[in-house]
């Protein structure tokens, strides 16, 4: 059956890389552009948060 709502009963990482910026360096003609990441955390809700999904035939079978 679909899973509508984003059934949590999936993998899902710890976090993520996001850009957090660029650094330059060196001086013109010649300069060097490094991309900066920071890591975030995955601070989402890891239980279900519908709260019809004891009646909704669609749930059936996601771990609540």
């Amino acid at each position: 059956m679909t899973d509508p709502y984003g059934c949590h009963n999936s993998k899902r990482e710890a976090g993520y890389y996001a850009s957090a910026g660029m650094m330059v360096s060196g001086h013109p003609p010649v300069q060097v552009r490094v991309s900066i990441a920071t890591y975030i955390e995955d601070a989402a809700s890891k239980a279900c948060q519908y709260d019809q999904r004891a009646n909704d035939p669609r749930c059936e079978g996601c771990q609540k």
